[in-house]
């Protein structure tokens, strides 16, 4: 009798178990059981029943967990929130219900999202992914990788994306004109990007694309951007004339060492409203409506100019040629002042305030230096 007993008992407790959700890590079982939501019996177990009805949330940030082994009997989950922990893969094929995902500042290498079809957010920034599939996340709005090793990223699929981050990686090409919604774009500080084309991004409002390789930007058909970051990058041709220059509130594009022009919609109104700290630009760029002919004239650094802005007196630099002759035009080409002694300093102390051009002829040609006066 005691034998028969015994086997019933065993047999019994299999079945119990088979019922129970197999989570290895402690710490992702606490979090699970302590949680009376999924916990409904309010037991030492989770049991196969309560993860497959549960379709919430479930937050497990920062709880020291390692593995999440048992998430897959979660079949109906809407959002998953297990930032800061110490995961390094993340397998949720089974969650196909998933919209919400935050597993960002883990050890992550890899993650399967390919069957979380309805996933709109996404964030796994801060983790040491080099490689990552979200072809399958065709709802995708917000998808934030930056701070990983990602060398390839493809966005062709993910024709609903808002906001992009992909910065701080090892990227050397990012194509976005599929994503014609994006309203921000953050690519900066990837050491490899060589080309970027966001003439079909027609909704952005912010891009950051410093900390690059880019020869060329042009932004003239983003009339909304507001905000644009294209520093530390080889620039030696950058075109802001969108058509819509009053509505930036903020530029830097400074480090690109030989961008001598900036073409914008309207040079004075740049000089004098584009100053400060949120508009920054090397002292030897200028603003021309058409750099094509102010390259040629300010080619080569052959000239320079300081202090810009400038009070009363202004220094002039002439590199390898002779000063013939020096004046001073307004915005509109008018002339100011001529007849200036040639000398290295220039006293402009009774010019109005606002933007002017200096020309310098010399035995080689016309040099040119845009200049504003305070």
């Amino acid at each position: 009798m005691k034998k028969v007993f015994f086997l019933f008992f065993a047999f019994a407790s299999a079945i119990s178990n088979a019922q129970n959700v197999i989570i290895p890590d402690a710490n992702f079982k606490t979090a699970l059981v302590e949680n009376p939501a999924i916990n409904t019996n309010n037991d030492s177990e989770i049991q196969l029943t309560e993860a497959s009805s549960y379709t919430e949330g479930i937050d497990i940030s920062n709880k020291n967990i390692a593995d999440l082994t048992g998430i897959e009997a979660f079949t109906k989950l809407k959002s998953l929130s297990c930032y800061g922990n110490q995961l390094k893969s993340l397998d949720l094929s089974k969650n196909v219900n998933l919209e919400y995902l935050y597993c960002y500042s883990n050890s992550l290498e890899s993650i399967n999202v390919s069957s979380s079809t309805r996933l709109k957010t996404f964030n796994c920034q801060g983790n040491k992914l080099a490689s990552l599939n979200i072809t399958a996340n065709k709802e995708l709005v917000y998808f934030n990788c930056s701070t990983n090793e990602l060398t390839s990223l493809d966005v062709s699929q993910n024709t609903r994306l808002s906001k992009l981050y992909c910065h701080t990686n090892k990227l050397a090409v990012i194509d976005v004109k599929a994503n014609e919604f994006l309203s921000l774009f953050y690519c900066y500080n990837n050491n490899g990007i060589a080309n970027l084309d966001v003439t079909s991004n027609l909704y952005l409002t912010k891009l950051g694309c410093g900390g690059n390789k880019l020869t060329s930007l042009d932004i003239s058909k983003n009339s909304r951007l507001k905000k644009l970051y294209c520093a530390l990058n080889d620039l030696t041709v950058l075109n802001l004339a969108n058509g819509n220059g009053v509505n930036f509130r903020e530029i830097e594009a400074s480090g690109n060492n030989n961008l001598s022009c900036v073409q914008v919609d309207d040079a004075q109104y740049s000089i004098e409203n584009w100053v400060g700290t949120k508009f920054r630009f090397d002292a030897m760029a200028s603003f021309s409506t058409n750099c094509v002919a102010s390259v040629e004239e300010e080619e080569s650094e052959l000239i320079g100019i300081y202090p810009v802005p400038v009070k009363n007196r202004l220094n002039l630099r002439v590199k390898n040629q002779k000063v013939k002759n020096i004046l001073i035009v307004d915005i509109s080409g008018k002339i100011i002042k001529e007849g200036i002694s040639i000398s290295n300093t220039i006293d402009v102390k009774d010019l109005a305030k606002g933007g002017y051009f200096l020309r310098v002829k010399t035995d080689k040609g016309m040099l040119q230096k845009q200049f504003l006066k305070e």
